[in-house]
């Protein structure tokens, strides 16, 4: 808001104990992107640095994504779909290869490149996306700006009276929602895994919890645990599967963030990653010698 920190240094709260304190280590990334005074309001006052969890946050989530073995995929998919429409533009941004979507976000980009999806999957998408028009656009935009490095299903699996049935993209609509890639989405993009360098991965590839529908999620996920690339995985949905799945280990790197990472990984300005900056300046001149 231009007024930097201050506020959140004049609190009670950051008075009277950073007297007792010669300096301040933050390591709750999972809080990262917001704004409280005991996240960054000690800034003001005293030295800040990074704990060993957010250190290995920034290293990993950063490094993947910037600097990265190639080829570098990223594969987008649960329900937050406005979100992933951000990320996506920031990866392919920060040189990402390609980006291949499931899920939701799937559906929102093939509506966006004008397919219809069906009544059920688009009043989900109307429903469930906070302006999901403008989210539709971007994502159109995004298409177009970086074409075939932006990856969609060819294919995808419907509920049917809650058994699955494949479907291409070329027959939609469908009066069915679509909940999963379908088969030669799946082997598409096990192939893209096979041969990616780095592999960041944020959101399930359909409706894992339904077993009926968690193949593409599983395979997709097992195919990341079993690969020599560099493995990353997004917080929220992502760990919850990756875990529940027996995975969480196989991996480099499952993110303790939700909104965090996704703010991380869409490029937004997160306040404790600009109180570290700012501490960083201060200190380099002098301002904390007392």
């Amino acid at each position: 808001d231009g007024e930097g920190f201050a506020p959140q240094a004049d609190t009670a709260l950051v008075r009277n104990i950073a007297p007792l304190a010669d300096i301040f280590v933050n390591d709750a990334f999972a809080a990262a992107h917001r704004c409280q005074p005991s996240l960054v309001g000690f800034v003001e006052a005293l030295p800040m640095a990074t704990g060993l969890v957010m250190e290995r946050e920034l290293r990993k989530l950063g490094g993947a994504i910037a600097d990265g073995p190639a080829p570098r995929i990223a594969l987008l998919g649960g329900s937050k779909a406005a979100d992933s429409v951000a990320i996506a533009h920031h990866f392919l941004s920060q040189g990402v290869d390609e980006v291949l979507t499931g899920g939701v976000v799937a559906n929102l980009f093939l509506l966006a490149g004008g397919v219809d999806i069906g009544a059920p999957s688009t009043a989900f998408i109307r429903d469930h996306v906070p302006g999901w028009e403008q989210v539709v656009a971007d994502a159109a935009a995004l298409r177009k700006e970086f074409g075939d490095r932006l990856v969609v299903p060819l294919d995808v699996a419907v509920s049917d009276g809650g058994l699955r049935h494949g479907l291409p993209v070329s027959e939609l609509p469908t009066k069915h929602p679509v909940h999963d890639i379908g088969l030669e989405t799946l082997v598409t993009y096990l192939q893209r895994i096979e041969g990616a360098g780095t592999v960041i991965a944020n959101g399930p590839m359909g409706v894992f919890e339904n077993p009926e529908f968690a193949a593409g999620t599983r395979e997709i996920f097992t195919a990341m645990a079993n690969s020599d690339a560099l493995t990353v995985v997004g917080g929220g949905e992502s760990a919850m599967a990756f875990t529940q799945m027996g995975l969480a280990d196989r991996v480099n790197h499952v993110s303790t963030g939700g909104g965090a990472c996704i703010a991380f990984m869409s490029g937004r300005m997160m306040p404790v990653l600009e109180a570290l900056r700012d501490s960083k300046r201060r200190f380099d001149e002098g301002g904390y010698n007392k």
